[in-house]
């Protein structure tokens, strides 16, 4: 098992809630009768169960422990997106119950039939792959037609935290220069931190948005259900959701980098103006600041895998631009 997985594992360990509780709102939402549960040990913030019922039913319950996010307005991201005609899990019930004076969220959904793009991959072809690949841009270009009024996080007044484009990246300069500890001790010098920060001026000042959309804020090969068929059948997990400029999601994808064929998904999406204003800055200067603020987050949680990995994955893209500039 790696350092990384250890971690997760021993985050989970402190997820706990009794099963009784569990069971009770499973009966609640779905008025079907809990017989067993199994623990999803995946993610850093959320307690998952699947739930299987003397009926046959399999539900789905997330807990949340940790996350900017609440499961309300992670609910009403779900309800956009399958107005939209995205394929999302059915949602059962969102609520909240306590344990020990303090209070949980929680929801339950309807368990998705399929697999996960990146648990079977390895069993496809590299032509499938591509054809999957494809689909793929193809619903990011689905989720991105889901125009919102804001950037960043919306609360349940319908607020957004930010109006405009620039309020937004102003905050990025402001939030990262107030977590430099973190990222020099997690080994940058302040000297590229202070040319880090004006990387994030540079991104503020040069570029904008008007028209924010819907992000998925994690769209990953893990979040992607296919079904025997090859199809895409559900989108799923959207706790990292944000207002945000369609470039977003495709900075998650190429931090991510693993293994994705950037060419079909792109291919898939289909044209767009984002590609033809800078996109290769534009695209490295979003990195950046998403990357500064994981690094930060990991080193104040103390989750040293992720420290390390997310600090590389930094300097090679702060790397870049510097190679850029020159």
């Amino acid at each position: 098992m790696s350092n990384s997985d250890n971690s997760l594992s021993s985050r989970h360990d402190t997820f706990n809630t009794p099963e009784d509780i569990i069971f009770n709102l499973v009966q609640k939402a779905t008025n079907l009768s809990p017989i067993s549960r199994k623990k999803i040990v995946k993610g850093y913030d959320n307690e998952v169960y699947e739930i299987e019922t003397k009926e046959g039913n399999t539900s789905i319950i997330r807990i949340k422990h940790f996350g900017e996010s609440s499961m309300k307005q992670e609910e009403w991201v779900i309800n956009q997106y399958k107005n939209a005609g995205v394929p999302v899990p059915e949602v059962y019930k969102v609520g909240t119950f306590q344990v020990n004076d303090k209070e949980y969220e929680y929801m339950i959904q309807k368990k998705v039939v399929g697999q996960p793009l990146g648990e079977i991959k390895k069993q496809l072809t590299p032509e499938q792959l591509d054809e999957i690949y494809e689909s793929a841009g193809k619903a990011l270009r689905k989720l991105h037609s889901v125009k919102v009024d804001g950037f960043y996080k919306r609360h349940e007044s319908g607020i957004w935290d930010f109006t405009e484009w620039y309020k937004l990246a102003n905050s990025d300069v402001v939030d990262r220069g107030k977590e430099s500890s973190f990222l020099i001790q997690s080994g940058f010098t302040e000297e590229e931190l202070k040319q880090m920060i004006k990387y994030l001026e540079i991104y503020r000042d040069e570029f904008t948005c008007k028209q924010p959309v819907l992000c998925h804020g994690d769209y990953l090969e893990e979040h992607i259900f296919i079904d025997n068929n090859l199809n895409i059948i559900a989108i799923i997990d959207f706790g990292m959701y944000r207002g945000d400029h369609p470039i977003h999601d495709f900075a998650r994808l190429y931090m991510d980098a693993r293994f994705i064929n950037m060419d079909k998904f792109r291919k898939g999406y289909g044209d767009n103006e984002m590609f033809h204003d800078r996109f290769e800055k534009r695209l490295l200067l979003h990195m950046l600041g998403n990357q500064m603020g994981h690094v930060a987050h990991y080193a104040r949680e103390d989750i040293k895998p992720e420290v390390k990995y997310t600090a590389e994955r930094l300097r090679e893209t702060y790397e870049k631009l510097n190679g850029m500039a020159t």
